[in-house]
């Protein structure tokens, strides 16, 4: 998540769960619950009046009305229209989630929020994709979707205007289609489009990564809020991994974020790994129908290219190209002055962009586009696509030995993946990244929580993927437990906990936790 970039729980810190920032409190929850059984029953009784009237032949209950499905449609509706919420759960765990299908007439902020029938916010267009479309698909998260601008002024928008205004072989019916999702990870984004290729059909794709798509993607709870867990790790329970929890979830003053995106660990280039997979599949599905595949990574810092070079290692170089750093810092680009969604600056800036790749290297030679005479000349430099990348290596130079939750600073921010709170309760997964001492011994000490359904529950503790060993948890008392991790030969090494049981906690029992953890370090010997 690039600085200022909201986060998606939108949530406030409690005494009694500080693992996750909570979200919508449950008074006004509750009340929505309410409304929407009221208007089912309402919604019910009216169509039974209906039914019985016309003489149909029906069971007398609700049920009977609510299987009709004219009936269910309308309830449905009514019900989209009384939350608040923004998303709808799905049931590929790739995926996750959703935005809530069908919304109609509805603002998010000052910015419409309407999506279509297939829970996107974008116009409905046609599956399986007619003859004589030339459908291009703009793929990605919130950037993609458009935060905090109206749907007309996202670069999708503008794109398809430049394409239409400058082909000179116009086509029959031009698209471009903004596919994206607020949260999506590229497993996500490349999951929803690639399962769906042959039907969407697109002629060219151009897929927009940044910072914080290796984190994982949140599920949904009641009422289109996000939950605290991640569909494609259940096993995880409430464990989410993500690169600002420094600052969101473990709340320490002056980090920013962890290291998922150095590269350092195994347990970073893991998460790059299994996002190079999807991207190198999504890219030769398209091209095998044959369309054709952008990969734009918008990465801040200066590890743009070093991320790239990770996720789109297998694709050719005039399939990957990335923002350059002086657009992506550019405030004058960013819905606010710290919330760095581009606005309708940023997006036709985009759109020109990619307007002068397409057309400069020919990508859709159906149109014969002609050069944009009147473009920007920054539009014309912000994207770097088929140049060499250059090498650099891995930094996590502020990366520390240990933490204890005694005396825990910013910079011990750094350690935390996701797994364990402010307090060190301990989730049934949780991991972490350290500097390595030649010959070291990991060190854990912990205590139990007080309850006996723990007492003697198995914790394994992994290094780097591999099993160091294990440990049984106190219901209650301390413990310490020591773990040899022989000839290490990185700098640096994620450790990773889990739980074979857990129990349920915190004052609504949505935290799951094994132990709390006092402090982790790795020492010489």
């Amino acid at each position: 998540m690039p600085p200022g970039k909201p986060h998606l729980d939108g949530q406030t810190e409690s005494n009694a769960s500080p693992r996750h920032e909570r979200g919508p409190a449950t008074r006004p929850v509750v009340r929505l619950w309410i409304t929407g059984l009221a208007t089912v029953f309402v919604l019910s009784c009216l169509a039974l009046v209906v039914l019985l009237r016309s003489q149909r032949r029906v069971d007398l209950t609700s049920q009977a009305a609510l299987d009709d499905p004219q009936i269910r449609e309308l309830v449905i509706r009514e019900l989209v229209r009384q939350t608040s919420g923004a998303f709808d759960s799905h049931p590929d765990a790739s995926v996750a989630r959703v935005l809530i299908a069908n919304v109609q007439k509805r603002r998010r902020g000052d910015v419409s929020a309407d999506t279509n029938g297939i829970g996107l916010r974008e116009r409905d267009f046609a599956l399986p994709k007619p003859n004589g479309t030339l459908r291009i698909v703009l793929l990605g998260d919130a950037y993609v979707s458009g935060e905090g601008v109206e749907p007309n002024e996202r670069a999708g928008v503008f794109l398809e205007r430049l394409l239409a205004a400058q082909a000179a072989a116009p086509s029959a019916e031009l698209e471009v289609l903004h596919i994206g999702v607020p949260g999506w990870n590229i497993l996500a984004e490349c999951s929803f489009l690639r399962r769906q290729l042959t039907l969407l059909a697109p002629d060219l794709v151009i897929q927009i990564v940044v910072n914080d798509d290796l984190d994982d993607v949140e599920g949904v709870r009641g009422f289109g809020a996000t939950a605290e867990f991640t569909p494609a790790a259940r096993r995880h329970a409430d464990a989410l991994v993500k690169l600002w929890n420094p600052r969101h979830q473990m709340k320490l003053p002056g980090t920013t974020t962890n290291f998922l995106t150095a590269g350092h660990d195994s347990f970073s280039r893991e998460r790059f790994h299994r996002a190079n997979e999807a991207i190198v599949r999504l890219a030769g599905a398209v091209e095998e129908r044959g369309g054709r595949y952008l990969l734009v990574a918008r990465w801040d810092g200066q590890l743009a290219e070093q991320a790239l070079g990770w996720l789109a290692a297998g694709l050719r170089p005039e399939q990957r190209g990335f923002l350059r750093r002086s657009f992506v810092a550019d405030s004058s680009t960013w819905i606010t002055d710290v919330d760095s969604f581009w606005n309708r600056t940023g997006m036709q800036t985009l759109a020109e962009a990619l307007f002068h790749w397409i057309q400069s290297e020919d990508v859709l030679p159906a149109l014969a586009l002609k050069p944009a005479t009147d473009l920007r000349a920054r539009s014309r430099s912000i994207l770097v696509a088929g140049e060499k990348l250059a090498v650099v290596e891995p930094r996590a130079n502020r990366l520390g030995t240990g933490f204890d939750f005694e005396r825990l600073d910013p910079d011990d921010g750094f350690h935390f993946y996701g797994g364990v709170d402010r307090r060190g309760l301990v989730a049934p997964w949780a991991a972490f990244s350290f500097r390595v001492l030649a010959g070291g011994t990991l060190v854990l000490r912990g205590s139990g929580l007080g309850r006996p359904e723990l007492d003697g529950v198995t914790v394994h503790v992994r290094c780097d993927g591999e099993e160091l060993g294990s440990f049984q948890v106190p219901a209650s008392g301390t413990f310490e437990q020591r773990f040899a991790l022989g000839d290490a030969t990185d700098e640096f090494v994620s450790i990773e906990l889990e739980g074979e049981d857990w129990v349920l906690t915190g004052d609504d029992l949505r935290d799951c936790g094994v132990f709390r953890l006092a402090s982790m370090e790795i020492v010489a010997g």
